[in-house]
């Protein structure tokens, strides 16, 4: 069963994780202005699930909503077992959800810990059976009512309600803190699950982001941003639906290190991050001029979103550097200029002191595309690649 899950779960996100498209922002708009404006939580989310079914071509559409219908049956019989009302919520108790693969303690918003007096981080929601509350109950039916022929649609608000009954009916919070939700279907339903018993459904940033259709209809009771300018994107572009926006600056983005102590032992670090698979030999085109002309040069990968094997084989003549062995600290630490395109890597490079150089030669039609993507990082100090390799070692 784990591995016919690992398949599902792999054949869906596959084609969302592209990075080897990049994507027509102005069809995007065009599609979002194209979709009637939702008369409740159920209308938000089915916005949300065309979004996501933008991704997908039609014959993998078709596909993914007939294994969903196959799967929702018995998804439905679990979840309806051990049913139950949610007693009051208890003030002051705050459950907020952990990922392991993607740090929390140094994104978490400093005020919710201030804000309620009883926080409990729980991990392996995701993985959790899940069981249905009554109220939840009544929300996927009113789903199923008004969608019964989009499986897919109701297999995921199935899931993700019945994953949060069951913090709800465990821990009873007042709050239910979460991250790496922008792209959760169900988000207008779940808010709705969570205010309808006075409760919140609170999220925050994990990373810098650039606009994303399948990020757009995302509902919460608060959501903390890393920026002022990424309400406008969320608001305006997205279509989210927050009852407030709290700005604040994660403890990632804070200076927490006195680099400026540290004598860098290379020139340049090539930071990937979710990098088109054909630009991996580009950039080691353009790196090994680098090389040539005396600069120090080390790489190092994404720890979940880069072609790995890839990215060692090409650059088997280079240092290379290991997320899961070193530190960002050291990263940082040791070299001069931070180099990248879509990574938070380099945000956190300027806080630090650090140089940060914005690569638009491996793949120039993303660089083209971050403008319309609302890339912050463009209206921050910064050299681009192409000038780097012109100047150096002049720079």
């Amino acid at each position: 069963m784990a591995g016919l899950k690992t398949m599902y779960s792999r054949f869906v996100i596959g084609d969302i994780k592209d990075t080897d498209t990049e994507p027509d922002v102005s069809e995007w708009d065009s599609f979002l202005a194209s979709l009637p404006a939702p008369a409740d939580c159920v209308d938000a989310a089915y916005n949300k699930y065309l979004c996501r079914m933008r991704y997908f071509s039609a014959p993998k559409g078709f596909l993914v909503n007939c294994a969903s219908g196959l799967a929702l049956l018995p998804a439905l019989l679990r979840s309806m077992r051990g049913r139950g009302a949610l007693a009051s919520a208890q003030d002051g108790k705050l459950v907020v959800e952990r990922i392991e693969q993607i740090g929390l303690d140094d994104i978490l918003p400093g005020a919710l810990r201030e804000d309620y007096g009883d926080v409990i981080v729980v991990a392996g929601v995701r993985e959790m059976p899940g069981r249905m509350c009554d109220e939840a109950a009544a929300l996927f039916w009113r789903a199923w009512r008004r969608h019964p022929f989009s499986p897919y649609f109701l297999l995921y608000v199935l899931k993700e309600l019945s994953r949060h009954s069951s913090l709800l009916l465990d821990y009873n919070p007042q709050a239910v803190a979460v991250y790496v939700n922008e792209r959760n279907l169900a988000t207008p339903i779940l808010r709705e699950l969570y205010e309808q018993g006075g409760r919140k459904i609170v999220s925050f940033m994990h990373g810098h982001y650039l606009l994303d259709l399948i990020q757009a209809y995302s509902w919460f009771s608060e959501f903390y941003v890393w920026d002022e300018r990424y309400t406008s994107m969320f608001a305006d572009r997205l279509k989210f639906n927050v009852g407030r926006y709290v700005v604040y600056t994660p403890e990632k983005l804070s200076k927490k290190w006195r680099l400026e102590d540290v004598e860098p032992a290379y020139d340049f670090t090539y930071y990937f991050c979710a990098e088109k698979e054909s630009s991996i030999p580009l950039i080691e085109s353009v790196l090994s001029e680098l090389v040539r002309r005396g600069a120090r040069v080390k790489v190092r990968p994404h720890p979940r979103y880069s072609h790995n094997d890839v990215i060692r084989q090409v650059f088997a003549a280079y240092d290379y550097e290991e997320p899961a062995s070193v530190s960002m600290e050291e990263s940082l630490g040791g070299t001069r200029y931070a180099i990248g395109l879509q990574t938070t890597v380099l945000y956190e490079a300027q806080v630090e002191g650090r140089g940060v150089v914005v690569d638009d030669v491996g793949n120039p039609q993303k660089f083209a595309n971050l403008a319309n993507r609302m890339s912050l990082i463009l209206d921050s100090e910064h050299l681009l690649l192409s000038q780097v390799v012109e100047c150096w070692p002049n720079l």
